[in-house]
């Protein structure tokens, strides 16, 4: 069923599927056009079509989140270029919140930054700016990962026939457009979340 929409999502590197969730969960958020939310939710969903055992599915892309998150946060530790560039397009009064979150509620402000588009890549690399104890970064960053990642992947798991329902409506030439439009909403929702957010705790800090 849907063959063609299977190697887009979880990849067709032989026996190694497991490794594409990986890589795929380690680009998240950095050079993978798409919310984590949509990649997630479709990672679930084809591996109900492959000769995969979920649990290790929802593993590999925890592992590739903790290996992504820690890198960013030990280039903050040690400083880099990037570091500053990153920061610059945040915005320094985005970057000066989180500072004073993480100072206040590190460990707090590490789990629920892993939920809020954006502010999960900022906060790795502030924690390592501020130099939070990478154990302390480690432990709620990972608790956070296996709440978030382990449910948008079983969400896609377990809803997959609704999903296929939708995907069937189209034709298979087109399958792909219908993965770019979601991708598309899910960008939209987030950016959508993310302003909300901002404007709150903009009005509470006035």
């Amino acid at each position: 069923m849907h063959a063609e929409v299977q190697p887009m999502l979880i990849g067709n590197l032989g026996g190694l599927p497991y490794l594409a969730v990986f890589v795929t969960a380690l680009l998240a958020g950095y050079l993978i056009p798409a919310p984590e939310e949509v990649v997630f939710v479709l990672l679930g969903y084809a591996a109900v079509f492959q000769d995969v055992n979920i649990i290790w599915v929802i593993a590999a892309a925890i592992f590739g989140i903790a290996v992504s998150d820690n890198v960013s946060y030990w280039l903050g530790r040690k400083g880099s270029t990037w570091v500053d560039k990153f920061e610059k397009m945040v915005g320094t009064q985005i970057v000066v919140k989180y500072e004073k979150e993480i100072h206040e509620h590190a460990g707090k402000t590490i789990f629920t930054s892993r939920f809020i588009p954006t502010i999960r890549v900022l906060v790795p690399i502030l924690a390592g700016t501020l130099k939070i104890k990478w154990k302390t970064f480690f432990t709620h960053d990972l608790a956070a990962s296996i709440v978030n990642t382990g449910a948008l992947i079983a969400i896609g798991y377990i809803f997959e026939s609704r999903i296929s329902e939708v995907l069937s409506k189209v034709n298979s030439t087109r399958h792909f457009l219908s993965l770019v439009s979601l991708a598309i909403i899910g960008t939209i929702i987030s950016l959508i979340l993310k302003s909300i957010f901002f404007k709150k705790d903009q009005k509470i800090k006035d």
